[in-house]
């Protein structure tokens, strides 16, 4: 067991009380957001950054909680999860071992201390702000609130068990009053996600390409609901919980809602927006980046293999297939974030006939933004910098008003927008991508993880709804082929220890032969009853419109 300083042992002490006293409530049932036009005025809330070992007084003794009449909305074992087996308890080791010391070294920089390694690989510890229950930032690596939100006000209230008014707020309410982020929100949860797997300009959140250059393993694409079951999740979704935490809830029992497929349409939309944010702040903002020094073009904007790939006789794909647009010899913009694009789409307007003419305009104005950032950067190498971050800037915007319309379908737990003929629908749609688009290695990986997402939560919720037998073998010999599974899932490993397999995998990748497994995967589908009136890979950005 951990051992707790003293002065956290009152909320040990806490918990064994309410265990005693038989508690009545759940703590924080997570109900359904306020109502749409219900204004919250913005409180100003106050910093406070907590470590894991403060949470898991709680979080790691469900025997505590034994006792209690009404069931908890958690199991009380997240933080054992977490500390056992989540790599993002690792992240913050990396700034101190032999890697991150010699990265330090050829950057000139101290990388333990440096606010663009700190704010990914551990929690930025401002001036003023009360840090006393954080003992350890190298240890607790990217610790809870992180996440969940560095503020006082939600982490004293939520531990409290005679605080009745905590439970009756929405979670909207906690997010907004308290601080407390609504990760059930799976655009909230991607954001999140993205802000350090991509980046975030507004949160220093920036990696560039001199920091690859000194040692940074290449940052992959990623799809939210494949990467939260690599960590391992110590959560559980709706469907996963006790009948009677469902129906506090208003869950629909006898239909799940699917919030892994809700999570891969959503994947695509934050992806594309935030790497769009990401191009104009630094195009704009003349790399951005000071310490170390970056200057624009920063070529970690730009995609890794069109420059850092093998030539090869006879000629390999690459150099037998011009799939994308721009002036021979230029850097191109990475295709992975914009694969998902069109599922996230798909499930913003669900409706075959009635939103048909949503889906069509969304996806005209997407075209006309892909068009015109690809004039943008076009005219000159490496694009003309104003208008290149002018027209990522819109699609960025184009990505956020998509999320917001998703937001509102999927963010009720009491609402299920995806059932079993869209998750068919989206599998199909994912089918199509992979066989009409000859895409590398990072942009087939993010097909294949959503593939695979969604088949797993249809077989899960309901068998007979998927039922060839043969899905999850020819899924099970793409991986082996070409490494698609996040390698060390679930374990704490570091990443340099499988980075090699990962980079032999990209450079031996085969797009024909994935082509050709996912045609089979498409022949063991059920049939759906219409035809996708749009083209699933319209808007990518190695393919813009002609």
């Amino acid at each position: 067991m951990l051992a707790i300083p003293r002065r956290w042992t009152i909320m040990a002490a806490l918990a064994g009380l309410v265990a005693a006293a038989g508690g009545t409530a759940a703590f924080g049932q997570g109900e359904p957001a306020r109502p749409a036009g219900e204004a919250e005025k913005p409180v100003a809330l106050k910093k406070y950054i907590l470590g894991a070992t403060y949470c898991n007084q709680c979080h790691t003794h469900p025997e505590n909680y034994q006792g209690i009449k009404s069931p908890l909305l958690c199991r009380m074992l997240e933080g054992s999860i977490w500390t056992q087996n989540d790599k993002h308890k690792l992240a913050s080791k990396a700034l101190t071992g032999d890697r991150g010391r010699a990265m330090g070294d050829r950057l000139g920089i101290d990388v333990s201390e440096s606010r663009a390694c700190i704010s990914c690989h551990g929690i930025i510890k401002d001036e003023g702000v009360d840090s006393s229950f954080f003992d350890d930032p190298v240890a607790d690596g990217v610790t809870c609130v992180a996440c969940h939100g560095a503020f006082d006000e939600w982490a004293k209230q939520h531990t409290t068990p005679n605080k009745p008014d905590w439970r009756k707020l929405t979670r909207q309410q906690k997010q907004d009053r308290f601080g407390m982020t609504d990760l059930w929100d799976p655009v909230t949860r991607g954001q999140k996600c993205v802000s350090c797997h991509i980046g975030s300009p507004e949160e220093e959140k920036v990696v560039t390409h001199a920091m690859y250059a000194a040692g940074h393993p290449p940052l992959s694409g990623i799809e939210v609901a494949t990467f939260s079951d690599a960590q391992p999740r110590h959560w559980q979704y709706l469907r996963e919980k006790k009948d009677e935490i469902q129906k506090n809830l208003g869950v629909n029992i006898t239909k799940p809602k699917r919030e892994q497929t809700e999570l891969v349409a959503v994947s695509g939309i934050v992806a594309l927006g935030e790497v769009m944010r990401l191009f104009s702040a630094q195009a704009a903002g003349d790399g951005l980046v000071k310490a170390p020094e970056t200057h624009w073009p920063d070529f970690a904007r730009f995609d890794c293999s069109g420059c850092h790939h093998d030539l090869q006789v006879p000629p390999n794909w690459r150099q037998q297939t011009r799939g994308f647009s721009g002036g021979y010899g230029r850097p191109m913009i990475p295709t992975w974030p914009a694969v998902l694009v069109q599922l996230g789409i798909t499930v913003a307007y669900p409706d075959v006939q009635k939103d048909a003419g949503k889906r069509e305009e969304s996806n005209r104005l997407l075209d006309q933004k892909v068009d015109a950032f690809f004039t943008a950067t076009k005219g000159r190498p490496y694009g003309d910098p104003k208008p290149a971050a002018e027209a990522a800037s819109e699609l960025a915007d184009w990505a956020e008003s998509v999320a917001k319309v998703l937001r509102d379908g999927v963010k009720d737990p009491t609402k299920t927008v995806v059932d079993g003929p869209m998750a068919i629908r989206l599998l199909h749609q994912l089918c199509d991508m992979a066989q009409s688009n000859t895409l590398d290695y990072d942009a087939s990986r993010q097909i294949a993880w959503a593939f695979r997402a969604i088949y797993n939560e249809s077989h899960q919720i309901n068998p007979r709804e998927i039922p060839d037998p043969a899905i999850p073998q020819i899924l099970d010999a793409i991986d082996k082929q070409f490494t698609i599974a996040l390698p060390g899932a679930g374990k704490q490993e570091e990443i340099l220890k499988t980075l090699m397999l990962r980079l032999k995998s990209l450079a031996e990748f085969d797009p024909v032969t994935f082509q050709s497994q996912f045609a089979a995967l498409r022949s063991r589908l059920p049939s759906i009853q219409f035809a996708p009136a749009y083209p699933a890979f319209r808007g990518a950005l190695r393919y813009p419109p002609s």
